[in-house]
């Protein structure tokens, strides 16, 4: 989806995003694998992710990534946390009701009860 739009989101795992004629395209191009020295429990200290594009020229282009993206030491930025969080949240709550829920989050230690944090997104204005 990275290539199809620039980045990966819980929306892109939506049936018809999934089934639509341009990821079916792509999906026929790509092949996934688990290299041999990371299929034990004992490699997970060691993982990395790897990416291989073959052009039609014969050329290989290949990166491996080591480090997460939004662990440490590469954390997300806070804008990078709140696009994540709007991504899970508005689906499912709306875009008012998201705000809410964060602002409530980040003020989390001002309420006594996590009752009271969900009690927010229903009060009336």
């Amino acid at each position: 989806m990275v290539i199809l739009d620039g980045e990966v989101s819980l929306r892109h795992f939506d049936e018809a995003v999934i089934q639509s004629a341009q990821a079916q395209r792509l999906m026929k191009k790509v092949r996934v694998f688990v290299p041999p020295d990371l299929q034990s429990l004992e490699s997970k200290r060691n993982r990395y992710g790897e990416v291989a594009v073959y052009l039609s020229n014969g050329t290989v282009l290949r990166h491996r990534a080591t480090q997460i993206r939004g662990q440490p030491p590469l954390f997300l930025t806070e804008r990078e946390v709140d696009k994540k969080f709007y991504d899970c949240v508005v689906p499912a709550l709306g875009e008012a009701k998201a705000q809410t829920l964060l602002q409530s989050l980040r003020d989390i230690e001002g309420f006594p009860r996590v009752r009271d944090i969900f009690s927010r997104l229903w009060e009336r204005p």
